[in-house]
C-alpha cells in the first residue's frame, strides 16, 4: 500500500480536528439557541396574555349573563385580527367552566379547552406551559381575567406552536451554520498552510526518508577512518564521528568525549575553506580539509534514501558565519 505523505497526514489530522470541534460547538450552540428561543417565546406569550387579560371587552364578555360562545361574535373577530398582527398561533379566552369564547378554528368555540394545563390560570396564576392542544404541541402563556372586585372570572391563553418556533430556529440556525462552514474553510486553509510549512522545514523529505538517511549517515561516518566534524552557524559542534574522537585525543589517551572550544577554533578558524592544510594538535600531525555548508531552499534528491547534496545550517540562511565541516 502506498505510504501517505506527511503533509497529507498533517492536513487530514488538523482539518479533522477542526471539523470535529466546530461540529460539536455547532450542536451545543444549536441546543442553546433552541432553549433560549423557546424561553423567549414563552416570556412573550405570557406577557401578551397578561396584557389581553386587562382588556375591557374581554372582561365584559366574561361578565355577561349568559356568556356568549359564538364563533361570529365581535370579540372573536377582534381577537383574530389581533392574533394575526402579533404573529401567534392562538389567543383563547375561556370562562370559569373552561369553555372557549375565542379560537382560530370556529368549530372549537364553545368547546372545552384542551391541554389540561389551564387550571392554575383559573385559580389566579400567570405562567408558561407546554402542552398539546387542537393545533398541536405549543408553548402557552396563561393569565387570569379578574373582575373589578378582583374575582377570577376567566383566563386568557396565548401560544405559539413548536412548528412556528422551528421556523424561527431554522432562520437563526442558517446564519450559525454559514458561520460554522466559513470557520471550517478558514481552518482547512490553515491546516493546508501548516502542512506546507512543515514540509518546507523538512526540506521536502518524508519522515521515513529522514530516518533512513540518518541511519545511513551514521553507518557511513562510523566506517570512515578519517575524522569528520561539523559545526553550526553558532560555532557549536553538531557532528563528530568515532575516528575524529580518536584523532583529537592526546597520544596514548582514550578517545575524547568532547571537543574543547580552542580545538574547534584551530580546526575551523574563521570558516574559510581549506584543502590539505597541515595542523598539529595534541602531538598529532593532521591534514585538514575544510568546507562551508549552506542551506538550499529546494534540495536535489538522489538515491533511495532521499539523500541530498546540501545540509542545513540550523535554519539561519543569512549568516555571516556559515556552518562548516572539517575532515582529515
Amino acid at each position: 500500500m502506498k505510504r501517505l505523505r506527511l503533509s497529507a497526514q498533517i492536513f487530514i489530522l488538523v482539518a479533522s480536528m477542526i471539523v470535529l470541534t466546530l461540529g460539536v460547538a455547532f450542536l451545543l450552540f444549536d441546543y442553546q439557541l433552541k432553549e433560549n428561543l423557546e424561553r423567549a417565546q414563552g416570556e412573550r406569550v405570557m406577557g401578551l396574555a397578561a396584557v389581553l387579560a386587562d382588556r375591557s371587552d374581554i372582561r365584559r364578555a366574561l361578565e355577561a349573563t349568559p356568556i356568549v360562545h359564538d364563533a361570529g361574535s365581535a370579540l372573536r373577530q377582534h381577537i383574530e385580527v389581533l392574533r394575526e398582527r402579533l404573529g401567534v398561533d392562538f389567543i383563547t379566552v375561556m370562562d370559569r367552566d373552561h369553555l372557549r369564547l375565542t379560537h382560530p378554528d370556529p368549530n372549537e368555540v364553545g368547546r372545552h379547552f384542551r391541554g389540561g394545563d389551564e387550571g392554575p390560570a383559573l385559580a389566579g396564576e400567570s405562567y408558561v406551559s407546554r402542552s398539546e392542544g387542537t393545533l398541536g404541541v405549543s408553548i402557552r402563556g396563561f393569565a387570569p381575567v379578574r373582575a373589578a372586585d378582583g374575582q377570577v372570572i376567566g383566563a386568557v391563553a396565548t401560544g405559539v406552536t413548536l412548528s412556528r418556533v422551528g421556523l424561527l430556529l431554522a432562520e437563526k440556525r442558517q446564519v450559525v451554520l454559514l458561520g460554522t462552514l466559513l470557520l471550517m474553510l478558514v481552518g482547512g486553509l490553515g491546516a493546508w498552510w501548516l502542512a506546507r510549512y512543515i514540509k518546507r522545514i523538512l526540506l521536502g523529505f518524508e519522515p521515513h526518508q529522514i530516518s533512513q538517511w540518518v541511519q545511513e549517515r551514521q553507518a557511513l561516518l562510523a566506517s570512515l577512518h578519517e575524522g569528520v566534524l561539523a559545526i553550526d552557524a553558532g560555532g557549536e559542534l553538531s557532528l563528530i564521528n568515532p575516528a575524529a574522537r580518536e584523532l583529537l585525543a592526546p597520544v596514548g589517551a582514550a578517545p575524547a568525549t568532547g571537543v574543547p572550544a580552542a580545538t574547534l577554533a584551530q580546526l575551523f578558524g574563521d570558516g574559510t575553506p581549506a584543502i590539505n592544510q597541515r595542523l598539529t594538535l595534541n602531538g598529532r600531525a593532521l591534514i585538514v580539509n575544510r568546507v562551508q555548508i549552506r542551506a538550499r531552499a529546494r534540495p536535489r534528491r538522489r538515491g533511495r534514501g532521499g539523500a541530498t547534496d546540501s545540509a542545513a545550517d540550523g535554519g539561519r540562511r543569512a549568516s555571516t558565519r556559515p556552518a562548516a565541516a572539517a575532515a582529515w
